[in-house]
């Protein structure tokens, strides 16, 4: 979306998807998601995906919640 919040994209994840942060180059967004496991209370897991929509890929795989991912430097 724009800075005034005008022109919304959503993003094609399903599921739940949780405490989103954008990668220092703008290009990805990483997020903490129950699209693989959603009746799961533990099955949260870390995504990335492009921000054009592109490209999902989890990152975490693991029999406990993965919680607020957010980007280093």
């Amino acid at each position: 979306m724009s800075a005034d919040g005008s022109n919304l994209h959503p993003l094609p994840v399903g599921g739940t998807a949780l405490a989103p942060s954008f990668s220092p180059d703008s290009q990805w967004i990483v997020f903490t998601g129950y699209l693989d496991h959603p009746q799961d209370d533990n099955g949260c897991e870390i995504y990335i995906i492009r921000i054009d929509g592109r490209d999902l890929r989890r990152i975490t795989n693991n029999d406990y919640c993965d919680w607020q991912p957010r980007w280093g430097r």
